[in-house]
């Protein structure tokens, strides 16, 4: 982890589990000043280790599906001047990235319902309709894992627990328009000031802090975030699939806890349609990529059929919330 020392790393570790916690607090935490606090931020997001600040949203809650697509094209990505742009413009897109392998592109949309996705996804193949060669979808409805930093960067450090939001969801939620302008703003930047979300949606700052605690209280915000390029400390990113040939419920439970409590994974979904597990993990090498993928076929591959990994090269994308839901 070139220039990046402990101080850093309990930083990020605090900024991944509530990116609003304040230099004040954060200050005693990593027990520096806060105007150490301040500096060290600022070298994090120059080095490209924090890309950016983002609200983890429950998209399930509020009505949403998510679906990964996995494209491949006739051309090469960063040649062409259509493919990435295209995705890069596209509303209810929430995450994509380039990828080196069987497959070019991974793109997750955010949809209300199917119906919403084949409209969605008709329209990339119509834009695109001579420049694709294949594509496979997965319904990623089961979340197994989601957090942006591996456990690797902190499991020596001493640190302090940090305690999520408390929850009181009595019933499906129905978000207002200052609810939809607050998520998109927060999945944008979590660590806006009160001052600021009141100025941009025109609402008074009590509004504000009412509408938050809200959106928190129903289970909608999971978490405040610090978005991290793990390959800026050093680490490969991959993108693997399983595919299951099994439907030995105890056994896919066992593999299921297996994932989401892997420090590796920093997200992971099951599809029941295609049966398939799909993660992004960040590692050292190959060798402990090959040493992930041999442990877990080792203890599950009676319910194994195949494996497949892909690098994964440049993240182009990441957010929780759509642009297509404030429209």
């Amino acid at each position: 982890m070139n220039e990046i020392d402990k101080k850093d790393r309990k930083l990020l570790y605090y900024l991944n589990k509530n990116a609003r916690l304040s230099d004040s607090q954060l200050s005693k935490m990593v027990e520096v000043s806060k105007n150490t606090v301040k500096y060290r931020k600022q070298r994090l997001i120059k080095l490209g280790v924090i890309r950016n600040f983002s609200t983890i949203i429950n998209l399930g809650a509020i009505g949403y599906s998510t679906m990964v697509v996995l494209f491949r094209f006739k051309e090469e990505l960063y040649s062409d001047k259509e493919i990435l742009p295209f995705f890069k413009d596209n509303k209810n897109i929430i995450w994509s990235m380039t990828l080196s392998g069987g497959y070019d592109l991974l793109v997750e949309f955010a949809v209300k319902g199917i119906d919403n996705f084949q409209v969605v996804i008709q329209e990339c193949l119509y834009a695109l309709t001579d420049k694709i060669i294949e594509y496979k979808t997965f319904f990623s409805g089961e979340i197994l894992r989601t957090t942006p930093l591996i456990k690797e960067v902190y499991v020596d450090l001493d640190l302090q627990d940090i305690l999520g939001f408390k929850r009181n969801i009595t019933s499906k939620p129905s978000l207002s328009n200052t609810q939809k302008l607050l998520l998109n703003l927060m999945s944008k930047d979590s660590t806006m000031s009160i001052v600021d979300l009141s100025e941009s949606v025109k609402k008074s700052i009590p509004i504000v802090r009412g509408e938050l605690k809200r959106l928190q209280d129903e289970g909608i915000v999971l978490r405040y975030t610090a978005l991290i390029d793990t390959a800026k400390l050093g680490y490969s990113k991959y993108l693997c699939k399983i595919e299951l040939n099994s439907t030995n419920q105890e056994e896919l439970g066992e593999l299921k806890k297996r994932i989401t409590n892997n420090g590796s994974i920093t997200y992971a979904f099951m599809d029941m349609f295609s049966f398939s597990i799909i993660f992004l993990c960040s590692v050292r090498s190959t060798e402990a990529l090959d040493r992930l993928l041999r442990d877990i076929k080792k203890e599950f591959g009676g319910l194994i059929k195949d494996q497949e990994q892909y690098i994964v090269k440049e993240q182009l994308k990441q957010t929780y919330f759509p642009d297509s839901a404030i429209e």
